[in-house]
């Protein structure tokens, strides 16, 4: 249970940072290949800049803002991103559509514990 909870804020920690592009980038491991990842930002940027997802999730509990895109590897059929707030200047998402946003856990342990 420790571990849990531990696991837990080291998450809530990292998605109360900001992702602002200055090149493209890509997240997660080879196409298809080893586990699949997930990453969480409260806002991103794209700045006319791409995220290639690789086997991986984004989710984005902000807001997704800029030109520029997001794909996936491949036609790999495992990456997905989930914008909680709204997206702005009409960023390229290439179909990738979230089924639902995969971060219940971090409002959970806000509303609980203030943080």
């Amino acid at each position: 249970m420790k571990t849990i909870i531990l696991l837990l804020f080291t998450c809530i920690s990292f998605a109360q940072t900001n992702l602002s592009l200055t090149s493209n980038i890509s997240l997660g491991h080879d196409c298809g290949n080893g586990q699949h990842q997930t990453f969480t930002y409260q806002d991103v940027n794209l700045n006319g800049y791409t995220i290639n997802l690789r086997n991986a999730t984004l989710n984005i509990l902000g807001n997704l803002n800029g030109t520029g895109s997001i794909t996936k590897c491949g036609n790999q059929n495992n990456s997905f991103v989930c914008v909680n707030g709204s997206i702005k200047n009409n960023p390229n998402l290439n179909g990738l559509t979230c089924q639902s946003l995969e971060v219940p856990e971090f409002e959970l342990m806000q509303s609980n514990y203030g943080i």
